[in-house]
């Protein structure tokens, strides 16, 4: 069996490798999610990377000096277990196929600050209070020394420093 890995790459270059390795027949997995947004008044439907920055590949002597050639890799992560890998990657394409909508979020912990970056909330500031459930989280919002607890999906929050 291969070795696959995970190459993290320069930003926004998901779909210039994933074409480099389908023009030279390099087995290769870009997991794609859909999106839809609101853009100039019209709802538009997007086709995006699931994971920002990150395309798999299978990874032999063959393929390595081509793809490393191509400038685009930041990174090469070797799994621990390449088996373990390739079963989360097809049951990633089958939850794909079945939501193509799926969205993923930033791991959120009690106490980190986040950011809301979409909704009637945008802008606001606040701490992880709890991972209340699956994709969502409770922020505390301190408002005249008190604190608003909201319920808000992951997706819609983002790390701040």
């Amino acid at each position: 069996m291969k070795n696959w890995v995970a190459l993290y790459l320069k930003p926004n270059c998901e779909k210039k490798m994933s074409e480099l390795c389908r023009s030279r027949k390099f087995p290769y997995y870009l997991p794609l999610c859909t999106r839809r947004q609101r853009y100039q008044g019209r709802m538009v439907e997007t086709t995006l990377p699931l994971f920002q920055g990150y395309i798999f590949v299978q990874w032999t002597p063959e393929n390595q000096a081509d793809l490393q050639r191509s400038s685009l890799i930041l990174h090469v992560l070797k799994p621990k277990s390449s088996i373990r890998m390739l079963r989360e990657l097809v049951t990633l394409r089958k939850v794909l196929k079945q939501s193509p909508e799926l969205a993923i979020g930033p791991l959120m912990k009690e106490g980190m600050p986040v950011r809301v970056i979409s909704g009637p909330f945008m802008g606001t500031q606040g701490l992880v209070a709890k991972n209340k459930a699956p994709g969502k989280v409770i922020i505390n919002i301190e408002m005249i020394g008190q604190s608003v607890a909201l319920p808000i999906e992951s997706i819609n929050l983002e790390v701040c420093d």
